[in-house]
């Protein structure tokens, strides 16, 4: 069933709990639906016309039963609240939260930049395997968005390939541009002026992306976010990943503390050096030993020198 029919028949909503939108609808008297884009977690993201500005967006809407849940809606507030926080091409644009009564209840959403494109999970799902001169330009912009999310103090902590779409260039930026990659969803995003929101046994992220310090308590960094970058570097050039999957999303998080990922030249005999020493380093078990910045990820893929890891105390 193509999107549109999703939409128009409401058999996501009625299925998932979701508010019921249909093409044509009119959201807060001003968002008039257009077609379902995709489905979340906790959301249900649309194409819809903003009448106030006469341009289309991108409407995302808070499942109801997720909106009732106050840490939920605190993360749908916040994810507006640090996206704004960072302006980047790389990044994707959010505009407004909104609310409206619908049949006594509110209904959140939120605006943000329409992206026409796939995302890298759906190239990654369909088998797509990325040659190493394909996927560097794509991780160079991956690494200027989460640049500036960390330098307006925002850690991603759920990047991942789902969170990222890739937008075709315009023709004249010629047939063999690389898309314009976008990283999407800070709904789990942590500021350094807010409070981590998870509770006492709480699992928050994506576990197939996730460092192994995101089951512990205390101070995410950015090296969480550059962990992730160094599982997809892996799985864009290889179609696979470095790290076994657990029995659970815990146990899938806890194997890293326990084993090495699988070296990349296992895989890819031929691969240059840089690319090995590069995701070896973003995968460093101790995120004192992974680059202290994301735009050493880059310099290092180039073959730069690497800089000093700060005192281990642990290794893979």
């Amino acid at each position: 069933m193509e999107p549109d029919d999703v939409a128009r028949t409401g058999e996501v909503g009625s299925r998932r709990g979701l508010p019921v939108l249909a093409n044509g609808d009119l959201v807060a008297s001003r968002y008039e639906i257009i077609r379902l884009i995709g489905v979340g977690g906790a959301s249900e993201v649309y194409e819809a016309f903003d009448g106030g500005v006469g341009v289309n967006v991108a409407l995302k809407v808070l499942d109801p039963i997720h909106a009732q849940n106050a840490v939920q809606l605190e993360r749908f507030r916040r994810e507006i609240h640090s996206a704004r926080k960072v302006t980047h091409r790389n990044v994707c644009r959010i505009f407004d939260l909104g609310v409206e009564r619908v049949r006594n209840a509110s209904r959140f959403f939120l605006t943000m930049e329409l992206l026409l494109g796939g995302t890298l999970a759906d190239a990654l799902e369909r088998g797509r395997r990325y040659a190493p001169d394909e996927a560097r330009p794509i991780v160079v912009q991956l690494a200027e968005g989460l640049r500036a999310a960390h330098e307006a103090g925002v850690v991603h902590r759920d990047l991942k390939p789902g969170n990222i779409v890739l937008v075709a260039q315009p023709p004249e930026a010629g047939a063999t541009s690389a898309p314009r990659a976008v990283i999407t969803d800070f709904g789990l995003a942590l500021s350094d002026e807010q409070t981590r929101l998870t509770r006492s046994g709480e699992f928050v992220g994506t576990p197939d992306y996730m460092a192994p310090e995101q089951t512990d308590p205390g101070e995410l960094t950015p090296a969480a976010d550059i962990y992730a970058l160094g599982l997809i570097m892996f799985e864009m050039l290889t179609a696979q990943r470095p790290f076994p999957a657990g029995p659970t999303p815990q146990a899938t998080v806890l194997l890293r503390k326990q084993v090495s990922p699988r070296p990349l030249r296992a895989l890819l005999p031929d691969v240059d050096a840089a690319w090995e020493i590069t995701i070896d380093r973003c995968l460093a078990r101790d995120p004192d030993d992974r680059f202290a910045r994301v735009q050493d990820v880059v310099s290092a893929l180039a073959g730069g020198e690497l800089p000093a890891r700060k005192r281990s105390r642990s290794k893979h």
